[in-house]
């Protein structure tokens, strides 16, 4: 990490493995907060991106978009703000609070692989998908909403349109076409 830091708390690869993201936390500085910095796997140049959109001091976790492009940034509380980034230009596209009014912990952030338009993102009684447009995240309907809500912990994307949820009580879902199918359909 970087020197005068206090943690690394986030990392993540491009797709081609030309660039690796980094999230720390600084409490130290006049400056404190989450920070990214991305650095070029072939001729180390790094480029650090900040935002005050992001109240958090840290970053849970990072994806880079299909294309490598694009960095999806989710802060940890209080706020859980889910960033999309133009990293190359340090540039926020989007942004917006990813969890419930409750402020419930959101774990995991991801881009559909064929669509980075399309984000989802899991939780503590939160599963959901937005569509970026204009700048800006818009809900997608939910595709838990006739389910009991659970501490969703992990998902994964298979297809474009089939995404494998994890729970924290040991239960796979398979949400195709962004609804979700009985649990006996994933296995």
């Amino acid at each position: 990490g970087t020197e005068n830091f206090d943690a690394i708390t986030a990392i993540c690869v491009s797709p081609k493995k030309d660039f690796v993201a980094i999230a720390e936390r600084d409490d130290s500085t006049s400056a404190a907060g989450a920070w990214i910095t991305v650095v070029n796997l072939k001729n180390r140049k790094a480029k650090r991106m900040h935002t005050a959109e992001v109240q958090s001091k840290e970053y849970v976790h990072m994806c880079f978009s299909p294309d490598g492009k694009e960095l999806l940034a989710l802060g940890a509380d209080p706020d859980y703000t889910l960033v999309k980034w133009s990293w190359d230009k340090a540039r926020v596209i989007a942004f917006v609070k990813a969890s419930h009014p409750q402020n419930t912990p959101v774990y995991q952030a991801s881009f559909c692989p064929n669509d980075p338009s399309i984000v989802c993102v899991c939780g503590q009684g939160l599963f959901r998908f937005f569509r970026i447009q204009d700048s800006t995240f818009r809900p997608m309907p939910n595709p838990m909403q006739k389910r009991e809500l659970q501490n969703y912990v992990c998902h994964a994307w298979v297809t474009e349109d089939r995404v494998i949820v994890g729970t924290e009580t040991g239960e796979l879902l398979l949400i195709e076409q962004f609804e979700c199918k009985d649990r006996k359909s994933v296995v």
